[in-house]
């Protein structure tokens, strides 16, 4: 690992926040005993990739998107490992209704997480379609991937994951067709 970020307990005090990057890069990092590793709150390109988060509590291990005045307009997340974090691995959303707003997330590992894998939240009104593909999501508690609190026209496409002990959880927002 590059770096390694241990200890930080502050609530809702990540160890990286990035605001208004052009790229940002997040790369073969550990994160260890933390409340969040990394806040991506504004950036034309974010990659977060080769990165491990151990034991993150008290936030997500990862945030993507917020109440800023900066935007994300892609965030790609790869090749990490995502263990025992609570209330979830990576929370991702767009409440400002961003319409360039995409994310790519794959080839990560995401296990044992006490609540959620990976969370959209408030995302809503994206154009282009944002994907959640090729992750393994192991025995985390209430879902593998949890979609809602007003994501609407989220544009969202789910393939190719692996999910086991846990599953899919959505408010209401799936269209059945």
């Amino acid at each position: 690992r590059d770096n390694v970020f241990r200890d930080n307990y502050g609530y809702e005090t990540p160890c990286i926040t990035v605001y208004g990057a052009f790229p940002a890069v997040v790369d073969g990092n550990e994160f260890r005993d933390v409340t969040t590793g990394v806040y991506i709150a504004g950036a034309n390109e974010a990659q977060i990739s080769n990165n491990h988060f151990y034991d993150c509590f008290g936030d997500y291990a990862l945030r993507i998107g917020g109440e800023t005045d900066y935007n994300v307009m892609h965030a790609n997340v790869y090749n990490n490992v995502f263990r025992y974090c609570y209330p979830g691995a990576v929370y991702v959303t767009n409440p400002a209704s961003f319409t360039g707003m995409t994310t790519d997330i794959h080839h990560n590992l995401v296990e044992y997480s006490y609540g959620y894998g990976v969370t959209y939240h408030d995302y809503r009104g994206a154009l282009e379609p944002s994907s959640v593909h090729h992750n393994r999501m192991t025995m985390n508690g209430w879902s593998g991937m949890y979609v809602g609190g007003n994501s609407w026209e989220a544009n969202l496409v789910l393939e190719e994951n692996y999910m086991d002990v846990n599953g899919l959880l959505h408010a209401g927002i799936i269209d059945a067709e």
